[in-house]
């Protein structure tokens, strides 16, 4: 069986995940305390063949029950099974807006009598080391449903297929750097159209545009090492 272990930061997206991957075959359940994961496996393993591909999704909302979630990851992968950890993410002003537009409360507000945004930096600090764990990092503080959707479409099915999953962005960096990348390559460093008043409302797909850039030598030779 192929389990996907979903995890992160509440009101970063899982249950929004969940649909994604009930679409893609995979069978979901929330809400599950780590240690009740070995027995689904079992349950998976005894013949429920609807249990080939599935999604658990665990976090904070355990409380306690929550906290030995590194030991059984640890467990699982020493056994040998199909793992692997999908992490859901966002800025904490983002998960802080959310959360006050949908008027629900955090699990720790509640539980610890603390303010959302104690909740929030508390929470980081609970789940940092299995971010560190995750085999998928996504970051939805501005990825809209559609945009979401295909992310974790091309991760799930990319991986199922056996493939090199890549993606490549572009990004301006005063908007923030991309959290979930693996390589950033800084190009602030080649000659900018923007200031060239009859190109500086063209963009990288006009022909134009490639034209002045790739007219420098430092350009090319750019290209070429990267």
């Amino acid at each position: 069986m192929k389990l996907l272990l979903v995890t992160g930061m509440s009101g970063a997206g899982k249950s929004r995940a969940a649909d994604v991957l009930e679409d893609l075959g995979y069978y979901c359940i929330d809400n599950v305390p780590p240690k009740l994961i070995p027995s689904l496996i079992d349950l998976a393993a005894n013949g429920a063949g609807e249990l080939s591909r599935m999604a658990v999704i665990t976090d904070v909302r355990g409380g306690s029950l929550f906290q030995n979630i590194e030991s059984v990851v640890a467990a699982l992968k020493q056994s040998g099974i199909y793992l692997k950890i999908l992490f859901l993410d966002a800025s904490n002003e983002v998960l802080i807006r959310r959360y006050k537009e949908n008027r629900r409360k955090h699990p720790l507000c509640e539980r610890n009598d603390i303010p959302l945004s104690q909740a929030v930096a508390e929470e980081r600090e609970m789940v940092r080391p299995l971010r560190q764990m995750a085999d998928y990092v996504v970051d939805t503080s501005q990825t809209s449903n559609a945009q979401f959707k295909e992310r974790l479409t091309d991760l799930v099915i990319g991986n199922d297929r056996g493939t090199v999953h890549i993606q490549c962005k572009s990004f301006g960096f005063k908007y923030g750097a991309d959290t979930e990348a693996d390589l950033v390559f800084d190009v602030r460093c080649l000659p900018n159209p923007f200031y060239i008043e009859s190109l500086k409302h063209q963009t990288g797909l006009d022909k134009d545009i490639e034209e002045y850039i790739f007219g420098f030598a430092e350009s090319v030779e750019f290209e070429r090492r990267l």
